[in-house]
C-alpha cells in the first residue's frame, strides 16, 4: 500500500505545486494539500496539525519563500516533532535550517517528469542518499531556457517600437525577468499581442525617409516581418505547462477553476444563505442573490440564522468580520487582489474573476462545501491579474492609445522642430505637447480606474466621458498635424524634398494612421462592450449611501 503524503509549500510556488499535486494523485498517492482539504467552519491550524500527524510522509517544496514562510516553518517543525519521514522537493536551492539538512531530497529544478520518477522510486524503495541536499546553484528546466532564448530576440525587436515606451519597458528586460520568475504575465501578453503592429508602424515611418532596398530599410523591414512570427511564438511559449510551473503567480498563465457540468436533474437542497459584501459590489450581489433564489435558497440578513456566509472579495472588501472557524464561509473572488486576509487565505476560494459564468453550478453545489470547492474552487494567487474578457480588451486598448499618442506626437514634434522657423510653429509644437500630456494623463487614469475599480473614473459615466475626451484630444492632435504638414500625398511630389520636409510629411502620415487605428480600436471595444454588457455593468462600481445597503438584496 502506498504512503499517504502531506505537501508543505509557499503560495509563491502555487503554480508548480498545483501541477505537482495532480501528478502525485495520478501516480496513485493519497495526497493532502491545504486548499483541497481545508473546509470552512474548522480551525485551520488544528486541521493542518492533524493532517500532518495522519499522513505518513511530509513533502516540503523548498524555495526561498517557503524557507522564510512562518506557516511552512510551523508545518515542517511539527513534522520534525512527530518524527515524520521528510522528503525535500527542491524547487530552488537555498540555505536550509539545520533540522532539514540531513533529510531525503529530490531535485525538481530541471524536470518535473524526471523528478517525479525519482520521487516515486524513493517513496517505494527508500535509499540512503550519499550527498546532502543542494543549498546553492541555479538550474532551470529546458523549457525555460528555450523561452529565454526566444525572449532575447523579442527583446531586440521591442527596440523597434521604442517610440511607444510601453513595449520596450515590458519586453526589453523580459529575458532577465524570465530567469528571475517575476515578469507580469498580463502586461507581457498585451505587449506581445500588439508588438507586430508597432513594428509595422515603425517601418511605415522609416519608409517615408529612407529609399527602399537600402541596407537600413531592409534591416527594419526584416525586423517588422520577423515580429509577426516571434511575437505569436513567444505568446505560445509563455503558456507552456513548463512555464506555468516555473513562474511566480504573477508570471504564470492563469489557472482557472474547473468547469462543473452537473446533470439537469440534480436535486438542490435549499440553504439559508447570507451575503457579506461591499456596497460597491452590490451589482454582483444582486446577480448572485437572484440566482440563489432561483434555486430555492433563502437569503438571510443575520449570521445567526444563516447556514452559509458568502463573502464577496474585491478591492473594496478584502476581509470579513466573520470567522471561518465558526461559520461555513465561501470566499468568492471578484477581482485579483494582493493583500489577502490571512484568516481567509488557507481556504479554497470560488473564482469569479472572469465573470459569473459558473454561478448556476455554484448554486447547485452550495449544500455540498467539499464538492463545491473541489469543482469550482481555486487557491488565491496574490499579484496574478485576471479580468473579465471585455475589461482585459479595454485595458489593452488604453495601453495601445498611450503608446500611439506618445510615439506619434513625439515623431511629429521632432519633425516640426526641424523646420521650426516662426512663432506659429512654436505654438504648434507646444500645442501638440500639451495635448499629448493631457491624453497620456487621461488614458493612464482611465486604465488605473478600470483595473482597480477605484477612483473618480471608475463609473460608467466618468469612464465613458474619459473615452470621449480621449477621442476629442486625438481629433485635436490630428487637426494640428494636418494644418502643420500641408505636404501632398502624391509620391512624385516627395522625390525632390529635403530630409526635413520628408520628416514633416512622414509625421503627418503617421499621425493619420495612428488616429485611424485608435478610432477602429474604439469601435471594436464599443461592440464588445455591448456584447458583454453584463460583465462591464457589474465590474463598474456605483457609489451609494451606506444606508441603502440593506435594500440591495
Amino acid at each position: 500500500m502506498k504512503d499517504t503524503l502531506f505537501i508543505s509549500y509557499s503560495r509563491r510556488e502555487t503554480p508548480f505545486v498545483s501541477r505537482f499535486f495532480k501528478k502525485l494523485r495520478k501516480a496513485g498517492y493519497e495526497t493532502w494539500l491545504d486548499f483541497h482539504y481545508l473546509v470552512p467552519a474548522k480551525r485551520w491550524k488544528e486541521h493542518i496539525a492533524q493532517a500532518i500527524e495522519d499522513q505518513q510522509v511530509f513533502l516540503l517544496v523548498v524555495s526561498a519563500e517557503s524557507i522564510k514562510s512562518e506557516n511552512a516553518e510551523y508545518e515542517w517543525q511539527r513534522a520534525v516533532e512527530l518524527k515524520k519521514r521528510i522528503v525535500l522537493i527542491i524547487f530552488e536551492a537555498v540555505e536550509l535550517p539545520a533540522e532539514l539538512q540531513n533529510c531525503e531530497w529530490i531535485d525538481f529544478r530541471t524536470s518535473l517528469r524526471r523528478g517525479m520518477k525519482k520521487l516515486v522510486a524513493q517513496l517505494e524503495y527508500p535509499a540512503v542518499q550519499s550527498t546532502p541536499p543542494p543549498q546553492s546553484g541555479f538550474r532551470a528546466p529546458l523549457t525555460v531556457w528555450l523561452v529565454f532564448a526566444v525572449s532575447l530576440l523579442t527583446s531586440v525587436l521591442s527596440l523597434f517600437a521604442f517610440w511607444s515606451i510601453y513595449f520596450p519597458y515590458h519586453l526589453f528586460p523580459l529575458p532577465y525577468r524570465i530567469l528571475k520568475r517575476n515578469f507580469v504575465f498580463f502586461e507581457v501578453q498585451g505587449a506581445l499581442l500588439l508588438l507586430p503592429l508597432m513594428t509595422i508602424l515603425s517601418l511605415l515611418f522609416v519608409d517615408e525617409l529612407i529609399m527602399e532596398n537600402s541596407t537600413t530599410y531592409n534591416f527594419i523591414f526584416g525586423a517588422a516581418i520577423l515580429s509577426f512570427f516571434v511575437a505569436p511564438l513567444m505568446l505560445l511559449l509563455i503558456r507552456l505547462p513548463g512555464m506555468k510551473r516555473w513562474g511566480k503567480p504573477m508570471a504564470s498563465a492563469p489557472i482557472f477553476a474547473q468547469s462543473y457540468r452537473p446533470s439537469a436533474d440534480v436535486g438542490v437542497e435549499p440553504m439559508r444563505v447570507m451575503l457579506d459584501f461591499a456596497v460597491e459590489d452590490r451589482r454582483y450581489a444582486r446577480a448572485i442573490t437572484r440566482q440563489l433564489k432561483r434555486y430555492g435558497h433563502h437569503i438571510e440578513k443575520d449570521e445567526s440564522s444563516a447556514e452559509i456566509i458568502i463573502v464577496l472579495i474585491s478591492s473594496f472588501k478584502k476581509t470579513t468580520t466573520y470567522s471561518p472557524e465558526k461559520h461555513i464561509i465561501f470566499p468568492v473572488l471578484l477581482q485579483s487582489i494582493e493583500d489577502i486576509d490571512s484568516k481567509l487565505s488557507p481556504i479554497q476560494w470560488v473564482d469569479f474573476r472572469r465573470g459569473l459564468r459558473n454561478l448556476r453550478y455554484f448554486c447547485m453545489l452550495l449544500p455540498n462545501p467539499t464538492k463545491m470547492l473541489s469543482a469550482l474552487g481555486i487557491v488565491p494567487m496574490g499579484r496574478q491579474v485576471v479580468l473579465p474578457p471585455v475589461i482585459q480588451i479595454l485595458s489593452y486598448f488604453l495601453v495601445l492609445s498611450i503608446g500611439l499618442m506618445v510615439g506619434g506626437t513625439g515623431l511629429s514634434v521632432i519633425a516640426l522642430g526641424v523646420l521650426l522657423e516662426s512663432s506659429t510653429e512654436v505654438v504648434t509644437v507646444v500645442s501638440m505637447i500639451v495635448t499629448m500630456l493631457a491624453s497620456v494623463f487621461l488614458t493612464m487614469s482611465a486604465r488605473k480606474a478600470l483595473l482597480s475599480r477605484q477612483g473618480q473614473l471608475a463609473t460608467f459615466r466618468n469612464f465613458a466621458l474619459s473615452l470621449v475626451g480621449l477621442v476629442s484630444l486625438w481629433i485635436v492632435q490630428f487637426l494640428i498635424v494636418a494644418v502643420a504638414t500641408p505636404i501632398g500625398w502624391e509620391e512624385e511630389l516627395l522625390i525632390d524634398l529635403s530630409f526635413a520636409d520628408k520628416l514633416n510629411h512622414a509625421a503627418g502620415l503617421i499621425q493619420s494612421v495612428l488616429a485611424a487605428i485608435v478610432l477602429m480600436g474604439l469601435t471594436v471595444c464599443f461592440i464588445l462592450s455591448l456584447w458583454h454588457w453584463k460583465d462591464l455593468y457589474r465590474w463598474m462600481p456605483r457609489k451609494v449611501k451606506r444606508s441603502r445597503v440593506d435594500d440591495i438584496c
